[in-house]
Parts: structure tokens; C-alpha cells; sequence
């Protein structure tokens, strides 16, 4: 490949994974020697083979029990997703901090919905204006419009 011409970024096509699979097992883990064939750098062929195209990577979801201790261990070794991955033969560091982080997005996900809930009820009964006097004043109640209010205003909108 011709050094001065431009790298490729993005998804990896099936003819650049076969081209990769053939140049390492020509010269081995050489990353270097492998990006003069292809139009990646170095860095997105090792990262792309370690933590995608290995064969010893494990290609399974990670089970509940893995989960579990994947949360043990990152509460005794912090973000050192190298050293957590070692306890999972087959999984990559990436793949374990990618299950990490789904697992808080969706702690946070559940959060959210559980603090909307408690905060939003149904219908407000009850409303306060400051800005129609002060805070001591009585509030006003809301009540929903009836059926007639609804049948009126459904016509009104269609005429129009």
C-alpha cells in the first residue's frame, strides 16, 4: 500500500477482515509489516484483530455469574479493565468495559424511570403561580375539561 495515500476509517468490510486473517497468519502479530498491505494503520489493525477477529476471543454473552463478578472485581480494582479481563479467559478488555457500561446505562435508565414516576402524578390537582402574587397565596385546584368542553373543542378544531 502506498504510504502517502489516504487511511481508511469506519466499519471494517468482510474483504479487509479476510486480508487481515491472511496477512497474520503470514506475519504473525508484525502490525507494522501488516499496514503496508492494508489501508488501516497499525493502531486500527491491532485494536480490530485483538478485540474482534482473535479466534480466542469468546464470542458468547457474558452470563449472569460473569456479570456479577466482573462488578466485584471492578469495585477492587477500579478501571483497570486489562487486569478484570484476565479473569475471563476469552473475553477482550474492551468487551468487559463494554458490558461495564451497559450495565450502568441501564442502572441509570431504571433510576430515571423510577424518579419519574414518583415525581409525576397522573393529573396535578393542585398548581402554584408565583408570578400571579406571592407563594402565600390559595392555590388553584385544575380540574380536567368535561365531555362537552372536549366535543366543543374537537369541533372547533375540525371546522377551522
Amino acid at each position: 500500500m502506498n504510504p502517502l495515500q489516504r487511511r481508511k476509517s469506519g466499519r471494517w468490510t468482510d474483504q479487509e477482515k479476510q486480508l487481515l486473517q491472511s496477512l497474520v497468519q503470514r506475519y504473525g502479530c508484525n502490525w507494522r509489516l501488516i499496514a503496508i498491505h492494508m489501508p488501516r494503520d497499525q493502531r486500527q489493525i491491532r485494536e480490530h484483530y485483538l478485540n474482534h477477529q482473535n479466534p480466542a476471543i469468546n464470542k458468547r454473552r457474558i452470563t449472569p455469574t460473569e456479570s456479577e463478578s466482573i462488578q466485584e472485581l471492578y469495585r477492587q480494582h477500579g478501571r483497570q479493565w486489562k487486569l478484570i479481563a484476565s479473569f475471563f479467559p476469552g473475553f477482550s478488555p474492551i468487551m468487559v468495559r463494554n458490558h461495564w457500561n451497559n450495565l450502568q446505562r441501564k442502572r441509570m435508565n431504571q433510576l430515571r424511570s423510577i424518579k419519574r414516576d414518583q415525581q409525576q402524578p397522573d393529573f396535578p390537582s393542585q398548581v402554584d403561580h408565583p408570578q400571579f402574587g406571592n407563594n402565600q397565596q390559595q392555590l388553584t385546584t385544575l380540574t380536567p375539561p368535561s365531555d362537552n368542553i372536549r366535543k366543543k373543542m374537537s369541533i372547533t378544531y375540525l371546522l377551522n
